[in-house]
């Protein structure tokens, strides 16, 4: 039963697909990714704000280091590092654990879709450049100016999808 459950929830949450008697990761269709980057353009600006308006000095440091993962990652031939510090940075703090795990779930359903957007080097730097942006304007506690810089990094992250889609 608890598997089960655990099972269910998984799909709720769009990371599995009930298959007749059993349950397989789902291929996200173009306009499955499409939607993700749509909430995610809902959810994710939001976060920023409140990291801006809202961070300690720890929460400052621990995005400081995962930022510069990220940027020691970026240049690295296998993106494991990479995408592991991208996720990191997307740790931000916020107040609202629902916002915090909406984007969590939008984070997980496009993970596949990462690879294949951050495979081309400028786009890591594209990725690290707004992340340094938004790391200075929550350390500035400028919420308008993090706003802005994830909301320009959702919409690059989408253009790389769209290009690789139509390279595809």
């Amino acid at each position: 039963t608890p598997v089960r459950e655990a099972l269910s929830q998984l799909a709720r949450d769009g990371l599995l697909e009930g298959r007749g008697r059993g349950y397989a990761v789902p291929e996200p269709t173009a306009e499955d990714v499409e939607g993700i980057y749509e909430m995610r353009l809902l959810l994710e600006p939001r976060i920023a704000r409140h990291a801006a308006e809202r961070a300690t000095h720890d929460d400052i440091l621990a995005l400081h280091a995962a930022l510069e993962a990220e940027q020691a990652e970026r240049a690295a031939p296998e993106l494991g590092g990479f995408v592991a510090a991208n996720l990191r940075f997307r740790d931000a703090p916020c107040p609202n654990p629902r916002l915090v795990a909406g984007a969590s779930i939008f984070t997980d359903q496009i993970r596949s879709v990462m690879n294949l957007t951050l495979h081309p080097s400028e786009n890591r730097e594209t990725t690290c450049r707004y992340h340094a942006l938004a790391y200075e304007a929550v350390k500035a506690g400028d919420g308008d100016r993090a706003v802005s810089a994830i909301t320009e990094l959702l919409f690059s992250a989408r253009d790389y999808f769209r290009r690789a889609m139509a390279a595809a």
